[in-house]
């Protein structure tokens, strides 16, 4: 299973770069410095679970908002920027710039996400079979940092819990030069389970394990 996410990574990332090239060229024809204000971006914020791509655009200034924009199908901007009639303009712009983004990026990508979501939900229901725990898998991918560090992390639940910091700690974990899992559990979770769900990951996710 990490064979297959990780092959869909391989296939994402010179798509999200080739959108992400044509998101910038499309904005360098639209965003101007003046010396009022000054917007940053745009860039590509990752491919959310909703099945859709958010295109962030920042403005500095004081007492910002944040507006989001629908571009079309799958596609859409946050505008974040104070609210004043320049960025106004220049948000409308944007939209329209951005409306010339390829629908075949935009499919391409999001079919590559709706295969990842396969294969997540596909080991979390083979996880939470093995440890008889509710199993929540995270990941970085669609964002920027996964080029780099791709982050996996596989949180173990019981009914009803919600892990944060203060109530979880590390069961353990696989990493490489470029792939890191990550195993969190229940601060109060016996050394000897993490070391079966250790196991569990190891031959159900990392391995072939059936």
């Amino acid at each position: 299973m990490l064979r297959e996410l990780l092959e869909i990574k391989k296939e994402m990332e010179p798509i999200i770069h080739d959108c992400s090239v044509k998101i910038q060229v499309a904005a360098r024809e639209v965003i101007v410095r003046k010396r009022e204000y000054e917007i940053y971006g745009p860039m590509i914020d990752r491919v959310y679970l909703d099945n859709a791509i958010y295109i962030k655009i920042f403005g500095s200034g004081r007492d910002t908002k944040s507006t989001k924009v629908d571009i079309k199908n799958g596609l859409y901007m946050v505008y974040v920027a104070p609210d004043k009639p320049t960025n106004q303009e220049i948000m409308n712009k944007l939209k329209i710039a951005f409306e010339s983004i390829d629908n075949k990026f935009i499919s391409r990508i999001l079919e590559l996400n709706r295969r990842m979501k396969e294969v997540i939900n596909k080991t979390q229901t083979t996880l939470a079979k093995a440890s008889n725990m509710n199993v929540l898998i995270e990941t970085n991918l669609g964002e920027a940092s996964a080029a780099h560090k791709f982050v996996i992390t596989i949180k173990y639940l019981k009914d009803n819990q919600k892990l944060e910091l203060k109530n979880s700690k590390s069961a353990g974990s696989f990493r490489d030069t470029k792939n890191h899992i990550n195993l969190v559990v229940e601060k109060s979770t016996d050394s000897a389970v993490c070391e079966k769900l250790l196991h569990d990951v190891e031959i159900y996710f990392i391995g072939n394990g059936k």
